[in-house]
């Protein structure tokens, strides 16, 4: 009888310890436990903790960085500066904005919500990229050194946008080169065709040009006026107004490309009534 009773023991014993080995040994099925956190609406009547702890009831109702808008009982909005709200509403809102922010347009160059994979926000604009890591300039001017390893998969990206970009002028950068020269199809006296761009607005809005023309057989020069424009193609666009004088060029993108333009349409165009082919290009006169 106690024999028996011992072997049930023993069973039951393995029984319960095999039962404990297969509940909590997870890792031999790559489980990750799941830890279920309650979703918040932050756009719900809620209660906002400011950063000296006072306590707000209001409803989101829209979110302009650096403020969001709020209105309280009564009808009444307020427009509250996301830095005077306490850290864990901040990161709160700054979560919800990184998380809707539409990669394609975003521009690495402006500030913006940095994520971290533990989930905590810093906002900043890209001040230098390192092979491992990128410093953030704060909008106290502060500069943080942070391990790309530790930032969200988006936020690397968005990194490597910026690597992939950061040779390129800007559309104001790319501007103030065109004005800074003549542009001309020979540097020497011999030149034929000459852009000037000047800064200063035409009566259609754009920017002035003027453009000179030499004769083959030599001569002075003869001039008409137009006006020029960066379009969002990419493409530099000019025109002297008469119909036949409107073409797009290539300009310089980048800060290591040639520093030259290059004619974008295909077969005859003119300003002076003479023929330049698609493979016109211009140098500046420096």
């Amino acid at each position: 009888m106690i024999r028996c009773l011992i072997i049930v023991a023993l069973i039951t014993s393995l029984k319960f310890s095999f039962c404990l080995w297969a509940d909590n040994d997870i890792n031999s099925f790559g489980g990750i436990q799941i830890i279920k956190n309650e979703k918040i609406d932050i756009f719900s009547l809620r209660k906002w903790k400011s950063s000296k702890g006072e306590i707000l009831t209001a409803k989101l109702n829209k979110i302009n960085f650096p403020h969001i808008h709020v209105s309280v009982d009564g009808g009444k909005e307020l427009l509250i500066p996301i830095s005077n709200l306490s850290p864990e509403d901040q990161n709160l809102i700054y979560s919800h904005i990184h998380q809707n922010e539409n990669l394609t347009d975003i521009n690495p160059q402006d500030f913006r919500v940095w994520m971290s994979n533990d989930g905590k926000a810093l906002v900043g604009k890209i001040h230098k990229l390192e092979k491992n890591s990128f410093s953030i300039l704060r909008e106290d001017n502060r500069i943080v050194s942070i391990p790309k390893k530790l930032l969200t998969s988006k936020d690397q990206e968005v990194l490597r946008i910026y690597r992939s970009k950061e040779n390129l002028l800007s559309v104001e950068d790319a501007e103030r080169l065109l004005c800074l020269y003549k542009w001309r199809d020979k540097t020497d006296r011999f030149w034929r065709i000459q852009l000037e761009f000047l800064p200063s607005k035409s009566s259609d809005k754009r920017q002035e040009l003027i453009v000179a023309h030499r004769p083959s057989y030599g001569g002075h020069a003869t001039k008409v006026y137009g006006s020029w424009e960066i379009r969002k193609n990419g493409l530099l666009f000019t025109s002297v107004g008469n119909g036949g004088g409107d073409v797009l060029w290539k300009y310089p993108r980048s800060k290591s490309d040639r520093r030259v333009l290059t004619s974008e349409i295909v077969g005859l165009f003119n300003y002076f009534g003479f023929s330049l082919y698609n493979n016109l290009s211009l140098v500046p006169d420096v």
